[in-house]
């Protein structure tokens, strides 16, 4: 009996086909197994990790009620701060105001004062040098003032200074920008006055204080309270009808004289230039 032989590489060649494709689905199988697994075990965790955080919630509260409160302190911190600022500015702004308040305030003042020294003209035919007050040159004694005028514009020794209620001084030195001036309270200033009333001579004499002396009167003469003082041409030192001042008191025989309002503390000042200077 004749009997048929399979040829040795068709034999080996089926053989490899068949564990490859074994070995393909056992790699599918184990792909799909994995798959499964792998998914059934993100499902386990998913719950455990839900689980865990639904126990854990009431911490997480807890724990974050610190912090929202930390977050309004937070809020109420800004918001005072906020309110400084804003309060700050608006001050910065108040005092800006108030400044140039106090600055228009100042300019009319000056204004208003210079128009009454303007309007203030007791000598006729006379002309005047306008003059501003820079410096205070007093002591316990002496009352001298320092004017930003001088011999450049005009200013010459013993001219009268008048403001806009009557006179001031004289002046005794001058520079090419000012010049000091004498009040007639210093205690050397002597002025020739006459009284209005009575036309009484006199001299005027400083006392380094508000009020002076109306001394050198005739023994009869008819002074009394309440009359005004003006200057005199007597020596050729002052322009005459200058307000000086008004009689206080008389007592013991000693006139004393009242400035119309008190020589210190003048802003502005006005020179007189009269034809005997």
């Amino acid at each position: 009996m004749q009997r048929w032989q399979v040829p040795h590489s068709l034999t080996a060649s089926s053989t490899r086909l068949i564990v490859q494709r074994m070995a393909m689905v056992l790699l599918v199988v184990s792909a799909l197994s994995l798959i499964a697994f792998s998914r059934a075990q993100n499902e386990t965790i998913a719950a455990a990790r839900m689980a865990t955080l639904e126990r854990l919630a009431p911490v997480f509260s807890l724990l974050a009620k610190p912090v929202e409160s930390w977050h309004r302190i937070g809020g109420w911190v800004d918001g005072v701060m906020t309110a400084h600022q804003q309060n700050q500015k608006l001050k910065n702004e108040n005092d800006t105001l108030r400044h140039w308040q106090s600055v228009a305030l100042a300019l009319k003042a000056e204004n208003q004062a210079l128009r009454e020294l303007m309007q203030y003209q007791p000598v006729s035919g006379a002309t005047y040098i306008s003059a501003k007050v820079t410096g205070d040159l007093g002591g316990p004694l002496s009352q001298r003032l320092l004017v930003n005028a001088g011999r450049e514009e005009g200013v010459k020794s013993y001219q009268a200074v008048v403001d806009a209620h009557g006179l001031l001084g004289r002046v005794m030195s001058t520079s090419p920008h000012s010049a000091e001036v004498m009040l007639i309270s210093d205690v050397t200033s002597r002025i020739p006055v006459i009284a209005a009333d009575s036309r009484d001579r006199g001299i005027l004499v400083g006392r380094g204080e508000e009020m002076m002396q109306l001394s050198f009167l005739s023994p009869s003469h008819r002074v009394k309270v309440g009359d005004m003082i003006v200057t005199t041409e007597d020596g050729g030192l002052m322009p005459p009808s200058i307000i000086a001042g008004t009689v206080f008191s008389i007592k013991n025989g000693t006139v004393w004289v009242r400035p119309v309002r008190p020589v210190t503390g003048p802003e502005f000042v006005r020179i007189v230039q009269h034809h005997s200077h």
